[in-house]
């Protein structure tokens, strides 16, 4: 019996250890899992900062790259722009030049239409003058043949009055031999010689007369030739000069037109450019406006990525503090 009593207080001693033991493990397998909990939580919060410090950093590589771009572009129309100023500056310039360039070769025309037209002056007034000697000339030709003319004439009257005097002398002189005296004779032949010497000195003095009639004559020709033929070639000079004075003011027309159209040319290049310029300035504004809404975007993205996060985090810790409870 006592025996069967020590048996059973070995039991329940056996027991009561068997019980103390499995309370230890108990108490260890609880402590056990606080730890687990408390190291999963540390876990997750570093997990859940990681991610969150990943998120900002994430956000702040978008909003530098979105900075980089931004900058990029704003560089990217500063360049354009001076592009532009220079194209346009260089079609300005350009235009300048062209302009100098037509104003001298205006200026060269106007002076050659000057020199030409002295030349034509110079041309026209030897002209003038070599017809007023030709027209003397030819009036003193003229001259001289209507006073030979007139001297044949007298010269042939002459002839014909000494035929017919001598013809009356030769008839008188016979009649005088028969009807008078030798003293009859010779005074009627003293009297024939006076008139024959008186006619000699008188045709002498009428061809004179004539001759000096016929080189007025002559010379009177050449005047009035050389004065018909001066009008002529005045009237020759005048249609050329005529002619260059339309010409020069064709060349100065021409010359005008090129001009015009230089300045409509300049004035539409201008234009062009400034609507180029403007639409680069338009298209740059767009630009911006687009990146500054998707950068706007990315800010409110990450805000609301931060906010997510952030949730996240609460969450997990506001779970934790629920599963330490």
């Amino acid at each position: 019996m006592a025996i069967r009593q020590l048996k059973k207080g070995l039991h329940y001693f056996e027991c009561l250890y068997n019980m103390f033991i499995m309370s230890l493990e108990g108490t260890a397998l609880l402590g056990m899992k606080y730890q687990n909990a408390k190291y999963k939580v540390k876990y997750q919060n570093a997990k859940y900062k990681v991610k969150y410090q990943n998120a900002k950093y994430k956000v702040k590589y978008q909003n530098a790259k979105y900075k980089v771009k931004y900058q990029n572009a704003k560089y990217k129309v500063k360049y354009q722009n001076a592009k532009y100023k220079v194209k346009y500056q260089n079609a300005k310039y350009k235009v300048k030049y062209q302009n100098a360039k037509y104003k001298v070769k205006y200026q060269n025309a106007k002076y050659k239409v000057k020199y030409q037209n002295a030349k034509y002056k110079v041309k026209y007034q030897n002209a003038k003058y070599k017809v007023k000697y030709q027209n003397a000339k030819y009036k003193v030709k003229y001259q001289n043949a209507k006073y030979k003319v007139k001297y044949q004439n007298a010269k042939y009257k002459v002839k014909y009055q000494n035929a017919k005097y001598k013809v009356k002398y030769q008839n008188a002189k016979y009649k005088v031999k028969y009807q008078n005296a030798k003293y009859k004779v010779k005074y009627q032949n003293a009297r024939y010689k006076v008139k024959y010497q008186n006619a000699k000195y008188k045709v002498k003095y009428q061809n004179a007369k004539y001759k000096v009639k016929y080189q007025n004559a002559k010379y009177k020709v050449k005047y009035q030739n050389a004065k018909y033929k001066v009008k002529y070639q005045n009237a020759k000079y005048k249609v050329k000069y005529q002619n260059a004075k339309y010409k020069v003011k064709y060349q100065n027309a021409k010359y005008k037109v090129k001009y015009q159209n230089a300045k409509y040319k300049v004035k539409y290049q201008n234009a062009k450019y400034k609507v180029k310029y403007q639409n680069a300035k338009y298209k740059v504004k767009y630009q911006n406006a687009k990146y500054k809404v998707k950068y706007q975007n990315a800010k409110y993205k990450v805000k609301y990525q931060n906010a997510k996060y952030k949730v996240k985090y609460q969450n997990a810790k506001y779970k934790v503090k629920y599963q330490n409870a």
